[in-house]
């Protein structure tokens, strides 16, 4: 499966995290074959509950709850099967084709997120994923909004960032890996620039007025309008570029006035 183009979905005026869009030749889900990650539980969320919120408390030690995990060139899926919750998915068979041959049938399973499962898998980078917008159809690429979700390995995620470097100039693109939680994320970043001069205008404006807010922020006030300002402009920072970014900024705390 290769990439064929990539944006990104910033999601502005949303808190949500940009998302890589994706189109790719060809979407086979039909050659998956699952391996399974046997865990044992041992905190005290159910099943269903872990799947969904996310927890470290694992270990590769048991064999009550499984994680199905699946990749072919690049396309990933995976589901969480737990003997004593099989609600998932309506209490719907799955029949699953493992990677040693072996043809099992699942009742019930859960599905997650990239982040949840890139904890459970072993630490291997080969096993890492992103959740992304992706297609094969190119008039769904073209409008832009119409994209279902999926999941990528981070090695092929990394050939969507590469593209978007190929395609532009001035911005530099990169995964960002950290925490969110307990989910072990990969966040789409653009790379800050060396100085702020090599900064889009408006980006270089917003900085100025964070700034120009920090000197004029009285002491002790928590909502005023620049204490407001200077918390959007962070988010808004936080959310586009590596978290290096302060360090373009020139912060003159504000005087106490006696």
């Amino acid at each position: 499966m290769k990439v064929l183009k990539a944006n990104i979905d910033w999601h502005e005026g949303f808190d949500n995290e940009p998302r890589l869009q994706v189109l790719v030749d060809k979407m086979n889900y039909d050659k998956l074959k699952y391996e399974p990650f046997p865990i044992t539980r041992i905190s005290g969320l159910s099943g269903e509950q872990a799947a969904i919120v996310g927890t470290s408390d694992y270990t590769f030690k048991g064999r009550d709850t499984v994680l199905y995990y699946a990749a072919n060139k690049g396309l990933v899926r995976f589901l969480y099967h737990d003997p004593q919750n099989e609600h998932g998915y309506d209490g719907n068979v799955f029949q699953l084709i493992l990677t040693n041959g072996e043809t099992i049938k699942i009742k019930g399973p859960w599905s997650s997120r990239a982040g949840v499962v890139n904890q459970l898998v072993p630490d291997d980078p080969n096993l890492q994923c992103v959740d992304v917008s992706i297609t094969d159809k190119p008039e769904v690429f073209e409008k832009g909004f119409t994209y279902p979700s999926g999941t990528i390995s981070l090695k092929l995620a990394k050939d969507a960032i590469m593209y978007l470097n190929n395609i532009h100039d001035r911005f530099s693109y990169i995964l960002s890996e950290t925490y969110c939680g307990s989910d072990r994320v990969y966040q789409v970043r653009r790379k800050t620039p060396y100085s702020r001069s090599f900064l889009p205008q408006y980006e270089s404006i917003l900085l100025q007025t964070l700034e120009h807010c920090h000197e004029t922020l009285p002491p002790n006030e928590k909502l005023s309008t620049e204490a407001i300002l200077i918390s959007r402009i962070t988010r808004y920072m936080n959310k586009h570029y590596t978290d290096d970014w302060p360090r373009l900024v020139d912060v003159k705390q504000p005087q106490e006035v006696r």
